[in-house]
């Protein structure tokens, strides 16, 4: 996966550099060592020269839009005067971070007075923030001491963020038969997804499938079937038959991806009932690639393969899933889906023979399947609710997913148990169905609320966080 790659504009006043014209290279480590925290934090940085002047300011912001960065991080090093980069600044479609830190940890009585010139950076900021808002340029600002807090983590989490929204701005999204009949609540028309938000649907062809499957060789397929047996606990009744169609699915697929340039991929299991191309229905193959970056919904949801395709940027342990059932004794819910899930947040993975009795009349309705446990931990669900007047809601729901704790009678099927955060089972269930919250979501382990209202806000969307006060 591509990491997220930022801009660091470091600003600096004329002022201080007509005084002495190398004072500002003191700061030199000063930017090492923020730049280094950057990458440590998941982040590729381009380094532009210290600005000072506009046209320092406008050259930076060019190669920072010429080069493709996802978001520019403003660091202060001393004042800097805000109109002399607001402008500019205001006038690029670029996110705009506001990096809020300083050398000194601690600035008190024993203080030199020299530091002064090195630590005053938030007068700039706080300047250039007002000329920003009032100019109506949205901008983020993450505040704290680069090596005694976590705000390297928070701004490379903002920058992540970035990243996402602009995948989901201009996602592919491959479309494998029909969306489900009247399921209606991500049934977005594809123009308007493109319209509204930009996702592209490309549907794949039963020629292009068996022009593909073609030019399958015998080694890929058996590479592809080595890896499955080193990842996955490949069960008996999976005979060779079927080895070599996941196999051969995923490697139809992967093709697709590539030269289509796809993000995401949905399916609708009952197309298969038709003539697709495909030997089989590929679940194995969803529940790899999710593991790899590309982004995955079922049913032909588009919509949720697009925000499962940009929260995978973020967070690599985000799997598509949906609510099944309610455990109203255990204050939980049960999570699941046919036979897919991201195969790095399954506990155990296991390869199996997986009966379809809705598709029967393809490989006498048995395929490849994936099983296993939802790895237990803190996990948030992420949901894109469609609302009235085009407006989109990001559901944001902080849970624990717990391992079963006696006999498991689910161990044919994906399965995990969501608890809710500091809430009972019915108020969250009542809240998340109030605010339109649809039945395919995106599960994210170890992901932080803030880059998830991040990313949010970067496309336009609102919001809503569904949580007790803990």
């Amino acid at each position: 996966m591509t990491r997220p790659r930022a801009g660091l504009l470091s600003l600096y006043a004329e002022l201080y550099d007509q005084q002495d014209s190398h004072a500002k290279d003191v700061f030199t480590p000063f930017i090492d060592d923020v730049v280094s925290g950057l990458t440590g934090a998941g982040l590729d940085i381009l380094r532009v020269p210290v600005c000072i002047y506009e046209q320092d300011v406008r050259r930076a912001v060019r190669q920072c839009e010429s080069e493709g960065v996802d978001g520019i991080i403003v660091l202060y090093l001393a004042y800097h005067p805000s109109l002399a980069s607001a402008r500019v600044l205001a006038g690029t479609a670029l996110p705009v971070i506001m990096l809020d830190t300083t050398v000194c940890h601690s600035f008190n009585e024993t203080t030199d007075p020299a530091m002064i010139g090195q630590c005053h950076g938030i007068h700039g900021v706080q300047d250039l923030c007002c000329v920003l808002r009032r100019m109506h340029k949205s901008y983020f600002i993450e505040a704290g001491h680069y090596l005694q807090s976590d705000v390297l983590q928070r701004t490379a989490g903002v920058v992540k963020a970035c990243q996402a929204a602009r995948c989901m701005k201009n996602c592919r999204v491959g479309l494998i038969g029909e969306p489900f009949k009247d399921m209606g609540d991500f049934a977005i028309p594809f123009p308007e997804l493109r319209q509204q938000i930009g996702i592209q649907t490309i549907d794949l062809k039963k020629e292009t499938v068996t022009s593909y499957r073609s030019f399958n060789n015998g080694e890929a397929i058996w590479q592809q079937i080595s890896a499955f047996r080193a990842t996955y606990q490949v069960m008996p009744d999976v005979d060779i038959d079927l080895l070599e169609k996941a196999a051969e699915n995923q490697q139809v697929i992967a093709r697709w991806i590539a030269d289509e340039k796809l993000d995401a991929f949905t399916f609708n299991f009952l197309s298969f009932n038709g003539d697709t191309g495909f030997a089989t229905i590929p679940f194995a193959a969803a529940t790899d690639l999710m593991a790899t970056g590309t982004g995955y919904a079922g049913e032909g949801d588009v919509l949720t393969a697009a925000l499962c395709a940009s929260l995978l940027k973020m967070f690599p342990d985000t799997t598509f899933t949906e609510m099944f059932c309610p455990d109203w004794a255990g204050g939980r819910v049960f999570m699941s889906h046919m036979g897919e899930a991201n195969r790095r947040i399954l506990h155990e993975p296991a390869l199996l023979r997986k009966h379809v009795p809705y598709v029967p009349s393809l490989n006498q309705g048995d395929h490849p399947g994936v099983a296993g446990t939802l790895k237990a931990g803190k996990a948030v669900l992420v949901n894109v609710s469609p609302g009235p007047e085009n407006q989109y809601t990001i559901i944001l729901a902080p849970c624990r997913i717990v391992l079963p704790a006696g006999e498991d009678r689910f161990d044919a099927s994906i399965r995990g148990w969501l608890e809710p955060q500091d809430m009972a089972l019915e108020t969250f269930l009542e809240n998340y169905s109030l605010l339109g919250g649809t039945h395919h979501s995106c599960l994210c382990y170890d992901a932080d609320l803030k880059s998830l209202e991040a990313f949010a806000g970067l496309m336009g969307w609102r919001s809503t966080v569904i949580a007790g006060r803990g």
